[in-house]
């Protein structure tokens, strides 16, 4: 299911987003956790995603657990600091052929002190290109941040606006906030 399905009526969604546990008892314990949420009848469950890719495979795994044991839809959270095209098809490849249908796209934090993150590898500095390059190359509907409370990083309520109306016109077609 699309996630613009899930706003049609009239009543609230309910949703909840998880980070992916570093272990794999860890996990164990996430699930447990999502089968007691489950009696609130969340539309769906968000999975964050490291910067870079750092827990993909980790995400990868909740994503798939949760679909598989509790049946309901997930949603990834894609950044695109640190990643390059290719990895970018990579990873949409692995959740269309999970049969997933959104992404949450987003531009991410640059990781402080981290060895792994090559900023002359970004091939999008923002989240409006990520947009743009996965409206062009997937089928996946696409959600993007908003900042009801203003981004961090932006210099007025104005600028922060133009910023979200350009992921809209990219090719976004939800705001999560």
């Amino acid at each position: 299911m699309k996630l613009s399905e899930l706003y049609t009526g009239n009543k609230p969604v309910i949703s909840f987003e998880v980070y992916p546990p570093k272990t794999d008892e860890g996990i164990d314990k996430l699930m447990g956790e999502l089968k007691k949420l489950k009696v609130f009848d969340p539309a769906f469950i968000s999975v964050t995603y490291g910067a870079g890719g750092t827990t993909q495979g980790r995400s990868l795994i909740v994503i798939k657990r949760i679909m598989d044991e509790l049946g309901l839809i997930t949603i990834p959270h894609f950044t695109c600091i640190g990643s390059d095209k290719e990895s970018i098809l990579s990873f949409v490849n692995v959740i269309e052929g999970l049969g997933l249908k959104n992404i949450l796209a987003l531009r991410g934090d640059p990781p402080k002190d981290k060895t792994y993150y090559h900023p002359e590898k970004n091939v999008f500095h923002y989240a409006s290109e990520l947009v743009a390059f996965l409206k062009a190359n997937t089928d996946l509907e696409i959600a993007v941040a908003g900042y009801p409370e203003v981004h961090p990083q932006a210099k007025s309520l104005d600028e922060d606006l133009t910023h979200l109306n350009e992921k809209i016109k990219a090719g976004a077609s939800l705001i999560m906030t």
